[in-house]
């Protein structure tokens, strides 16, 4: 079984970008990406996660493979990726792979490149929060709006997807 999430979907308040200027505003010294990646996964972006990733944690049992694919720096989903237990998968400009270096794209781009990533595999689960990615919810046999924006709240339900909201890390609402 495969699932398929963005980084930013399965955090319960703020952004990788948020993440990075309070690094900056905490003084810290950037030494490694590897270092960068680690601080601000510890420091802001593991405490905002929601509970999907530890459902997503508890697949192990079920031989689950999770891909995390986000167009965030490859030191913060590599880092992520890790304290998941999941492959971190970056989106770039032209190709995907590991650790690859991530600029912004959209999500029909991000949809091409999981496709070419995974080879034909099929993806059951994918889990995302923004209109965006809904090239990616279409690659899904379940797709499943998480904490979704308004638009795509719309979409899903107009779709019947799933979909979950989460009150902070405190509980999930179906």
């Amino acid at each position: 079984m495969i699932c398929i999430t963005d980084l930013e979907g399965t955090l319960t308040s703020g952004s990788v970008k948020t993440a990075l200027e309070r690094y900056r505003q905490a003084g810290q010294q950037v030494r490694t990406p590897a270092e960068l990646g680690e601080w601000i996964v510890e420091q802001e972006l593991w405490p905002k996660r929601t509970p999907l990733v530890e459902l997503l944690r508890l697949r192990d049992a079920e031989q689950v493979r999770v891909i995390i694919c986000s167009t965030t720096r490859a030191a913060v989903l590599e880092a992520f990726s890790r304290r998941l237990r999941a492959e971190p998968l970056a989106i770039a400009a032209g190709t995907a792979g590991r650790a690859v270096p991530a600029p912004s794209s959209e999500g029909r781009h991000k949809a091409q490149q999981v496709r070419r990533y995974l080879r034909g595999a099929r993806v059951d689960y994918a889990f995302t929060h923004s209109m965006e990615d809904l090239p990616l919810l279409d690659l899904a046999a379940r797709p499943c709006a998480v904490d979704p924006e308004p638009p795509l709240l719309r979409y899903a339900k107009a779709k019947a997807w799933r979909v979950l909201t989460f009150t902070g890390s405190s509980g999930l609402i179906l």
